[in-house]
């Protein structure tokens, strides 16, 4: 959560950032898109812990097992057992493009 521009140029939560990349702006003409993998649960048949591990590449027992909480990071909130190792793994889409 927090100002479109922020979750935009720098998001923190890994569906974000797979979200965005897969907008056809981030490829080249003649690449193929990318995806997330997967497909979205239920309602009926939400996953145990953080309802995105089963899509999520960095997903961690952690991840698997408990729900985690909105934390402040940086400008956005972010519900991540994962944000602050992924923000030194991950560059920012700017640092991405330069």
């Amino acid at each position: 959560a927090g100002r479109t521009r922020s979750i935009i140029n720098d998001p923190q939560h890994p569906y974000t950032q797979g979200l965005i990349n897969a907008l056809p702006q981030q490829t080249q003409p003649g690449e193929q898109l990318r995806q997330i993998p997967g497909n979205m649960p239920t309602l009926s048949q939400v996953p145990r812990g953080c309802s995105f591990h089963p899509r999520c590449e960095f997903a961690t027992d952690t991840c698997r097992s408990q729900i985690p909480q909105t934390g402040q990071y940086g400008e956005v909130e972010v519900a991540c057992h994962e944000v602050q190792r992924l923000h030194f793994e991950q560059p920012t889409r700017e640092e991405a493009q330069a």
